[in-house]
């Protein structure tokens, strides 16, 4: 699959399949349509879902709405979309989280990602940043790991999702640290603690933590992907800040319940091709810190085979148990 930051450069990406839709298709949709988010209202899940639910109303004709349900490492929200059925008007916006870590984060998961739903599109990478409390004592993430290891289990962090609190238990195992979780629902509410000093640190994507970081309220350390990010070319990765191999991104994806009409989901994949190829967009989520993803449905299948081994060993050596 031809990806920006997680599997190479997409921009260029040709494709000659966006033609072939199947006929089948063409009566789809003659209602709104429904994106069901797993985020809060205005974090950049939402503002992502929101842009691209208003290009693919100018494309399909059809009003698009976006319905956020979040709650549960977004299984709130694929239950949601599994109990509309398979007509192709409800879609579920999905995750690293929901689709492929939850099986290794949860005991019991009410829907199994890889057989009830079927994929459609994914839409970008996000890598995360390492943020905390401008009182902290700390300005690099070298001086963060001394400043744990000489307070073992007082360092708390916050984390609203898997791929915040994986990035968190992985830094920790990588570096021998010990910290102390402290879950939230949301990224804003999370980081909204860390300004204020009741928790220390906070793994977060780059959308959510930017205003506060603009505005001196947060500090920032370091980013989680293997190169440095262009939104931030004078933040160091956390890699090569001392913790060497270390990367955790995470991405969103498109997914409707399995049954929906293969002709509905290679049309809607079509179109969300031509809203992700425009430049606009891809500047739009850019500014979010997101990374845009091309590809077919088929494309996203196989990527999702490799991603839930991968994000389950991970877990295991961040020494996480399912809950």
């Amino acid at each position: 699959m031809q990806r920006r930051s997680l599997m190479g450069a997409a921009l260029g990406l040709t494709a000659p399949w966006l033609a072939a839709v199947p006929a089948l298709a063409q009566s789809w949709p003659s209602q709104p349509i429904r994106l069901v988010s797993p985020s809060p209202p205005g974090g950049a899940a939402d503002v992502a879902t929101r842009l691209i639910g208003k290009h693919l109303a100018e494309l399909l004709g059809q009003p698009v709405i976006t319905d956020n349900k979040p709650g549960a490492n977004g299984v709130v929200a694929g239950l949601e979309a599994l109990r509309a059925g398979t007509d192709g008007y409800t879609v579920f916006m999905g995750s690293t989280t929901s689709l492929v870590a939850n099986p290794y984060l949860m005991k019991s998961v009410p829907f199994e990602p890889a057989t009830d739903f079927a994929p459609v599109s994914l839409i970008a990478a996000l890598p995360f940043v390492l943020v905390v409390h401008p009182g902290l004592p700390v300005k690099s993430v070298k001086d963060l790991v001394a400043y744990a290891k000489a307070r073992p289990g007082k360092v708390s962090f916050a984390s609203a999702n898997a791929t915040s609190r994986v990035a968190a238990s992985s830094f920790a195992q990588s570096t021998g640290v010990e910290l102390l979780h402290v879950p939230y629902k949301s990224a804003p509410a999370s980081l909204n603690d860390v300004v204020t000093g009741q928790v220390d640190i906070a793994f977060v994507d780059y959308s959510s933590a930017r205003a506060f970081l603009q505005g001196g309220r947060l500090r920032l350390l370091g980013v989680t992907s293997a190169k440095r990010s262009p939104l931030m070319p004078d933040t160091p990765t956390i890699a090569e800040s001392g913790v060497p191999g270390y990367e955790v991104i995470g991405w969103t994806a498109m997914s409707v319940p399995t049954g929906t009409d293969p002709a509905i989901v290679r049309r809607l994949n079509a179109e969300m091709q031509k809203v992700l190829s425009r430049k606009d967009v891809q500047q739009q989520l850019a500014s979010l810190g997101q990374d845009v993803i091309l590809g077919t449905p088929e494309e996203f299948a196989s990527f999702m085979r490799s991603e839930r081994p991968r994000w389950g060993r991970m877990i295991r050596a961040a020494g996480l148990q399912p809950e």
